[in-house]
């Protein structure tokens, strides 16, 4: 039977998503079907990955329904079902679930702090904050938060090994400048002040749309994503995953502690390619997982 919008008594694009939903099951259910009867024939090859790919399309559509969904169910679900939904949505949560992994004095730094509103939220026993633009303490914290007003690489460069021992920080925020080589540069920097099992987010993963990825004049992505594609080809010792929310946020886990340096030739490389591969092979270069996957992921980190 085909799923519909209205037959749940929903309108607009809900309906409209769910609608979709329901044929996309009703076309790859067939599909699927063809899949598992040739699994075992030489014709075989493409289909894990087809099948992975069906798959995928699915929790992003189911992902998108929900998103518009909320607008309908906030005067049916208890606002405790709401609230914990629109939790798992907010990079804020990943960060702090992260943090709680880590015993005694735990430290946080976030590069690329704009109004406070992310850093003010993070639990953690000694925080830093690196952004070349004016910072008001009294938007950040009230605990002690460490603030420097500098770019990453003066911040780096300059106060990194006085500030932050070798292997003092347990988890990171890398949300500077949204622009490839920049955003690398700063993880790669952030890395080797790590431990092995520390853990570095990295905001605006995941452009929806082109616009995103180089319009400056609206919500800006830039092409952060190309540090997914990075470490997919010159640094597969990491381990790197992103959480579909927030505009995509990637988890780098598994860090070295031996310093790496970057791949001059393979920066240039990744440099090169256009939106239009991210577009065509977003959940194999972003490795795309539920916001939920974090529970579950930071539970076997410990």
């Amino acid at each position: 039977m085909m799923v519909s919008g209205r037959f749940l008594g929903l309108s607009g694009p809900a309906s409209s998503c769910l609608s979709e939903f329901g044929g996309r099951v009703n076309l790859y259910g067939r599909e699927i079907v063809t899949i598992l009867a040739t699994a075992r024939t030489p014709d075989s090859v493409w289909a894990p990955r087809r099948a992975t790919s069906i798959l995928a399309d699915w929790s992003r559509l189911i992902t998108r329904f929900l998103t518009m969904l909320r607008q309908y169910v906030k005067g049916i679900l208890p606002p405790s079902v709401l609230r914990r939904y629109e939790h798992e949505l907010r990079k804020e949560t990943h960060i702090n679930r992260a943090l709680r992994q880590f015993a005694g004095e735990t430290r946080y730094i976030e590069i690329g702090v704009r109004d406070g509103s992310c850093i003010r939220e993070i639990t953690a026993k000694r925080k830093y904050a690196v952004d070349p633009a004016s910072i008001d303490p009294e938007k950040i914290a009230s605990d002690g938060t460490e603030v420097f007003e500098v770019t990453s690489d003066q911040f780096f460069a300059e106060f990194a090994d006085t500030v932050l021992p070798k292997n003092s920080v347990h988890v990171a925020l890398a949300d500077g400048l949204h622009e490839f080589e920049q955003t690398l540069r700063d993880i790669l920097n952030l890395e080797r002040m790590m431990p092995s099992d520390g853990v570095i987010f990295v905001h605006d993963c995941n452009p929806p749309t082109r616009r995103h990825a180089e319009d400056m004049n609206g919500p800006w992505n830039g092409d952060v994503w190309k540090v997914a594609e990075y470490f997919r080809r010159y640094r597969k010792d990491l381990s790197f995953f992103t959480l579909d929310c927030d505009w995509g946020l990637g988890v780098v886990s598994n860090l070295s502690s031996v310093p790496r340096e970057p791949d001059t030739a393979g920066i240039l490389e990744i440099s090169m390619l256009d939106f239009s591969y991210l577009d065509a092979n977003r959940d194999a270069v972003l490795n795309l997982k539920s916001p939920l996957y974090s529970q579950l992921f930071f539970r076997k980190h410990n």
